[in-house]
């Protein structure tokens, strides 16, 4: 196997499993609940893919353009099944924060500057689901299962994009990746209270 080709598939597995955790969270807030989910934290997902969908088409980067565009149909619905009543000024100040983030930063500062804001809110957004963990016991909604997944597929997208020599959204991604660990072992320890709570 080349080293392009290593890579290549480094990007398809990433992004398969990228599809696979929204897939897995949208099957939960479906069937299961849409607590513990953050309104905030699925917005900012929505809207900064639309960078990455950007970024993919104006580098042309298959796997990135492809990936992103892939995703955000299904970040959508998940957006639409979670609490929206009153939730206006959510929606605006959540795209003002990925316009200045990612569009203004863009615009300043190059595709690199994107990136690197992108990678800045890809932690930022991870904090409303990180407080919603700290303060409600009511988390039925978080998967476990999904935000491991997306630590692994963060992880393989920096590998992926070191193979490319495309250090800002390399660094973006594994900085994103250590959010996703937080949110993992919060939910993991929420979930373990509500067992014992259970059997008690």
């Amino acid at each position: 196997m080349s080293r392009h080709d290593f890579f290549l598939l480094i990007g398809l597995v990433a992004t398969a499993l990228g599809w696979a955790l929204t897939l897995v969270q949208l099957r939960r807030a479906w069937k299961i609940s849409t607590e513990g989910i953050a309104l905030a934290t699925w917005l900012t997902f929505l809207y900064s893919t639309i960078f990455w969908i950007w970024y993919g088409a104006v580098i042309w980067n298959p796997i990135v353009f492809w990936s992103s565009l892939g995703i955000f149909p299904i970040q959508a619905v998940v957006v639409a099944r979670l609490e929206r009543r009153g939730q206006r000024r959510v929606f605006l100040e959540t795209a003002g924060i990925v316009f200045l983030a990612c569009g203004l930063s863009t615009m300043v500062f190059g595709w690199n500057g994107g990136c690197y804001g992108a990678g800045i809110l890809m932690v930022v957004n991870r904090w409303p689901q990180i407080r919603k963990l700290i303060v409600s016991h009511e988390v039925e909604g978080v998967s476990v299962a999904s935000w491991s997944l997306g630590f692994i597929s963060l992880g393989l997208w920096a590998v992926y994009y070191v193979g490319q020599h495309q250090w800002a959204p390399s660094i973006a991604s594994g900085v994103a990746a250590a959010g996703n660990v937080v949110i993992v072992v919060l939910a993991a320890n929420r979930h373990r209270q509500h067992r014992q709570l259970a059997r008690a």
